[in-house]
């Protein structure tokens, strides 16, 4: 009998989730089937995912629904503080209902710590053996951004998942 191997993702995606203020309904209801479609696909047993603004804070509920467990890794104390409300009540029903909650610094960089948004990233693709990164066609201009998409396509080139929530259906 062949031993099983637990198929652990991580999910990284940036901020450009659509909200139903911003666009219609109908986009972020398109947005959410795809990104369940890819991660029923991918059947991970277990998610390591930071509570990012836009597509992690989106993708707790459908973790949720989908009986996916979960682990929230936060590279300091404050990193979910720029969360519209919203966004917060997500985060903290996905914190209650996380398997587990890892925080990387004990200090903001402002305060001192040395755990930057990409330190988060970096170990969220080190704890997993696959990964969905969630982004837009659109995707913003920060410099952040486009690192994490360089450090997914370094650390994870054969196992990486690029899902457009907005683009066109392939």
């Amino acid at each position: 009998m062949k031993p099983q191997h637990k198929k652990i993702l991580g999910i990284i995606g940036d901020n450009n989730f659509p909200k139903c203020i911003h666009g219609t309904v109908q986009d972020r209801i398109v947005a959410l089937r795809k990104v369940s479609i890819a991660i029923a696909e991918l059947k991970p047993s277990l998610v390591y995912i930071m509570p990012t603004r836009g597509v992690a804070t989106e993708i707790l509920p459908i973790l949720q629904a989908m009986g996916i467990p979960f682990i929230i890794v936060a590279p300091y104390p404050d990193f979910s503080v720029p969360l519209s409300t919203p966004e917060r009540g997500m985060l903290k029903e996905g914190c209650d209902k996380a398997k587990n909650i890892v925080l990387l610094d004990s200090k903001n960089p402002i305060d001192g710590g040395d755990t930057t948004l990409l330190d988060g990233a970096e170990f969220v693709m080190d704890s997993c053996n696959g990964l969905l990164f969630a982004h837009s066609e659109m995707m913003e201009t920060s410099e952040d951004c486009f690192e994490l998409v360089e450090l997914v396509s370094v650390k994870h080139p054969e196992s990486s998942f690029f899902v457009s929530y907005d683009g066109e259906d392939d």
